[in-house]
């Protein structure tokens, strides 16, 4: 009995040690993305973008910023999900440039053309960058900066407004932490190096915040978002019929309603 003791626990040691040697692999799979990355210079960008690269103590990160018609304008700060680029962002994103905001798409780093291996510490290095950035620009209201986080970037996103000022939060299809996902194949919390818990971060900030996601979501189950409603009054939470990949189910809509929040707060 001693002997399948030994067995067991030597096998669950050598399952958490792969896991820890390799847990940035399957939360930021890079690898997935990277086939689908192309020269700047073949992007069909809109014709006010600023595409910048920042520089950071581990490399170079890209941003596409983009402006409106209007300036100086509110800013929406884009962090986009596990298995995505800027790059595919742009074409969603007329909507809210006709309600008058500017928006910038910041990559992750070790996606598409930017450096570096993407988990907390640089993830909150680089999206603090691109504020500090952002808010020295003219065109830019400081005093009007929104954080966006899709499914993983809302982890990113939340991290950020811990660390710099923003007015609100627009999160789509989030989730309350990476722990439960992990925890159902045995992996106990503290192993992460990134856990992105947004529960404990929005419990913490009390930031007026728009939380929509869809009832059929199979990868991020709604439950996910009703525990995030809980922990904080400002939080309205919007229920779709869609699943993970079509929230919000129109875009155009969606900026409406996004930016209609927005302007409630200076009411």
């Amino acid at each position: 009995m001693l002997y399948l003791f030994v067995i067991l626990l030597m096998s669950v040691g050598i399952y958490w040690s792969i896991f820890w040697l390799f847990q940035n692999r399957f939360l930021f799979p890079t690898h997935k993305v990277q086939d689908y990355s192309v020269d700047v210079a073949q992007l069909e960008l809109p014709k006010q973008t600023d595409v910048i690269h920042l520089e950071h103590s581990f490399g170079h990160t890209e941003i596409h910023f983009v402006r409106c018609s209007n300036q100086p304008a509110p800013t929406v700060l884009v962090a986009h999900g596990q298995v995505g680029l800027i790059d595919s962002w742009h074409a969603r994103m007329q909507g809210l440039l006709e309600q008058g905001y500017h928006y910038c798409l910041v990559e992750f780093p070790g996606y598409g053309r930017s450096e570096g291996k993407a988990n907390e510490r640089t993830l909150s290095e680089v999206f603090v960058a691109a504020y500090d950035y952002l808010v020295q620009r003219d065109d830019v209201d400081a005093t009007q900066m929104i954080g966006l986080g899709r499914s993983m970037g809302g982890g990113v996103i939340s991290l950020l407004a811990t660390q710099r000022s923003l007015q609100c939060l627009w999160l789509l299809s989030t989730f309350t932490s990476v722990r439960p996902f992990f925890a159902r194949r045995g992996i106990p919390g503290f192993l992460l190096h990134s856990p992105l818990d947004n529960r404990k971060r929005l419990r913490q900030l009390q930031l007026p915040t728009l939380l929509v996601h869809g009832y059929a979501d199979n990868v991020i189950p709604v439950q996910h978002a009703r525990d995030l409603a809980a922990v904080n009054p400002r939080i309205e939470l919007v229920l779709e019929n869609g699943d993970h990949d079509t929230t919000p189910q129109d875009w155009d809509e969606y900026w409406s309603m996004a930016c209609h929040f927005h302007r409630q707060l200076s009411v």
